[in-house]
């Protein structure tokens, strides 16, 4: 995944932009191949999306993946021997407010 991250004054944390339409294309189109609401389906689609961009955060596994609940789909890929390490950026939500929220980038 292209890098469109910035250091911010003050907080320490960078700032993670929405992703590029293309992205949004592509994980909406990983949504999709892996339909259903299963803890399994939920990991199938973040382990693919992690293996295409590198790394996602909370607020776009919920927004195109639709995975409410990411950090315990993390934690159970971490249990299956994934290595995944998780990094604190802040991002706005649709509503522009932004929060603190992980990032989770797949280990090679």
């Amino acid at each position: 995944m292209k890098s469109h991250n910035r250091k911010t004054k003050g907080s320490g944390l960078v700032v993670r932009e929405t992703p590029s339409h293309a992205t949004a294309e592509s994980l909406t189109s990983i949504a999709r191949n892996h339909r259903g609401n299963s803890a399994q389906n939920q990991r199938e689609r973040i382990l693919d999306a992690l293996r295409t961009h590198g790394a996602i955060t909370t607020i776009e596994m919920r927004k195109y993946l639709d995975v409410m609940s990411p950090a315990p789909r993390i934690m159970e890929l971490r249990r299956m021997g994934k290595r995944i390490t998780t990094h604190w950026v802040k991002q706005a939500t649709d509503s522009g407010k932004a929060h603190r929220v992980a990032l989770y980038v797949l280990e090679a």
